[in-house]
């Protein structure tokens, strides 16, 4: 057994703490095993049965009226600084099926489990006798609303989906999907906000306002990390000492070169998931930030579009002295360049070229831990893409860190 400090949750304002331990598996794990979803939308990153929908909550076609990423992003507007019925009920009109639920009757199955601070609320009648049977019954979940949610309801139809449907369209995509099955606890109202590895809990905070969970974005992020935790069997949780150095409030916080650390390239994964669920918005926390842009951080925007022409030794240097190297910022860095590899590789091959290169990233996860930087990284990536593409993508692989300055 080994001590354990839990990641900080690689956002600009929260960090989750606490010690623990991790015994690391010896159990192998496949990359070629095809999961076998029932639903035939599982491969398809929205199912047709999930669409926007003015008239969501008066018809019984949906499980679910909920917003689509968050709020901010679909309406391409700051909310007022007390949302109200009016604001939000004419953005809760994404309708939706949910899928993948469990015999419990709760938000749950052998990925994720849902639930408050207080346990899992929609529970028991209120859950089961309201999905999969009779269209008046799933009428009763479409009139939750997230204006008036003082238990947590919406909430936890609103991550439970998001976090679902990534399950089961990055599983059946790449063919791997490192969390799968690993009973992870979701807390949607809790006081911190982050991944705990030492738990096996993700945590999002609750708000009056501005509830983290309004956010699919900040859960997918976190769910990135958590399969970066079980894709290296806990190796990236243990930092080293050489590559980072404790910054501002958190524990090896910031990294100490221009190439990076595992703290940063951690960062970089959970916005690149982000990225894989959101292709059309490649960015994290529209509403947790209240701006359409979404999070900014050392002046920089985490948008993966906007940080393309980003050099690392800049992104090093952008924060102040104190935050100098800081890994959310760097993190950009690293999920900016793989996007910009995907982008490249679907002009070279439009069929199979994002396919490949999310295929690509989701085995690199294996690989990683904690002593890595950008450049260790790279000498995987490039290795790994010999294995399993036969060098295929090497070309756009190096030119894209070359462009980085690494």
């Amino acid at each position: 057994m080994k001590n354990l400090r839990l990641i900080p949750m690689l956002l600009a304002i929260f960090i989750l703490v606490g010690c623990g331990s991790f015994e690391a598996s010896n159990k192998s794990r496949s990359r070629t095993f095809k999961y076998d979803f029932a639903s035939q939308s599982a491969a398809q990153l929205i199912p047709s049965s999930d669409k926007l929908d003015a008239s969501c909550s008066s018809k019984t076609d949906y499980d679910a009226c909920l917003f689509q990423k968050n709020p901010v992003a679909q309406s391409k507007a700051a909310l007022p600084a007390s949302p109200t019925a009016q604001t939000l009920d004419p953005l809760q009109v994404y309708g939706v099926r949910l899928t993948g639920l469990d015999d419990s009757g709760s938000l749950s199955n052998g990925t994720v489990k849902v639930e408050t601070l207080k346990g899992a609320l929609l529970t028991g009648q209120t859950l089961s006798q309201s999905v999969g049977q009779s269209s008046s019954q799933n009428f009763r979940l479409t009139r939750l609303k997230a204006s008036a949610d003082s238990t947590q309801q919406f909430n936890q139809l609103m991550i439970y989906y998001w976090l679902n449907r990534s399950v089961e369209y990055l599983s059946v995509r790449t063919n791997y999907l490192p969390a799968l099955n690993q009973n992870i606890r979701v807390i949607v109202d809790d006081e911190l906000a982050g991944w705990s590895p030492r738990t096996k809990s993700i945590h999002l905070k609750r708000s009056s306002t501005n509830p983290m969970a309004w956010s699919a974005d900040l859960a997918v992020h976190f769910f990135g990390l958590a399969n970066l935790h079980f894709a290296s069997q806990g190796a990236i949780d243990f930092p080293s000492s050489a590559k980072h150095r404790s910054c501002g409030l958190k524990n090896a916080g910031c990294c100490t070169q221009a190439i990076g650390c595992a703290r940063a390239i951690a960062s970089g994964v959970g916005d690149y998931f982000v990225g894989m669920m959101f292709p059309d918005k490649p960015s994290v926390g529209e509403t947790w930030a209240n701006k359409p842009e979404g999070l900014t951080h050392c002046g920089m925007n985490r948008d993966l579009n906007a940080a393309a022409g980003r050099k690392a030794q800049a992104v090093f240097e952008g924060c102040t002295a104190a935050m100098k190297g800081d890994a959310i910022a760097l993190g950009t860095i690293y999920a900016s360049i793989w996007w910009e590899i995907r982008k490249t590789a679907t002009k070279v091959s439009p069929d199979a070229g994002a396919l490949e290169i999310d295929t690509l990233f989701m085995n690199h996860l294996d690989d990683l831990d904690g002593s890595d930087d950008f450049k260790t990284a790279f000498s995987k990536i490039r290795a790994l893409d010999n294995r399993i593409f036969q060098g295929r993508h090497i070309s756009i692989i190096e030119t894209e860190f070359r462009n980085r300055g690494l």
